[in-house]
């Protein structure tokens, strides 16, 4: 199996640099927020929490919920903790309210989608749920990476499409303590037909379909890296 599309970013924790995103090893794009704003920074540049394109009300009653969570808590969860200080605090409810109406960034609206669908899979019972709704391990573990949980089933029903749902990873990326690091996306090319000129079509993707999904083509490449022959 060569050439599929897979692109990752980092999810479900804070503190991320733009330019170390290179966990894209099939076309597969990983969503990875430890490494897209750089140091001890929080996970979106703005608290867009639900990823609808606003910072309104929706998004202030959103951290009230979680309001004095601290780390360890079930309602905590590092989106929600602007000033990454391991509590969901006053600080962070005033960020909220201060950015009423900004402009949000279509990176940030996509790592609040990928992150609010897949926060079952976050937190001391995430990893179990994970396995339970068929993510399964298919990589040891990986610099940077972890290691990569794949949904084979979800895989056959959508793996091929053209364009992907960012709400729907057909992976995970966890570390050796269960931690969710990441998703991922992959879409993965048709192989040719056998025929007699060509007996091994079967073993072979078809170049017409080698391609990236459109859901990513508005990101940069410092937003979204492609790694291919996985």
């Amino acid at each position: 199996m060569s050439n599929l599309l897979h692109e990752e970013k980092q999810s479900h924790s804070s503190s991320i640099d733009h330019n170390e995103i290179d966990h894209n090893e099939i076309d597969h794009g990983e969503m990875n927020h430890e490494e897209m704003h750089g140091g001890a920074t929080s996970i979106l540049s703005v608290p867009d929490f639900n990823g609808d394109g606003n910072v309104d009300n929706a998004d202030v009653r959103d951290i009230i919920s979680r309001y004095e969570a601290v780390d360890g808590d079930d309602l905590y969860h590092p989106l929600y903790d602007l000033n990454v200080n391991g509590e969901i605090d006053n600080d962070d409810l005033e960020s909220v309210l201060h950015g009423l109406g900004e402009d949000v960034p279509l990176l940030d609206q996509q790592i609040a989608q990928a992150t609010q669908a897949t926060m079952k899979y976050y937190g001391s019972d995430g990893q179990e749920q994970a396995i339970a709704d068929g993510y399964l391990p298919f990589t040891q573990e990986v610099a940077g990476h972890g290691i990569h949980y794949f949904n084979l089933a979800l895989s056959n029903e959508i793996g091929n499409s053209e364009e992907l749902n960012i709400e729907t990873p057909l992976g995970l990326n966890y570390d050796t303590e269960g931690n969710l690091l990441a998703v991922f996306y992959t879409r993965i090319p048709e192989i040719q037909n056998v025929s007699p000129e060509n007996p091994l079509g079967d073993l072979v993707v078809d170049p017409a379909d080698d391609f990236a999904p459109s859901s990513f083509d508005s990101l940069t490449t410092d937003d979204w890296h492609i790694h291919q022959d996985f």
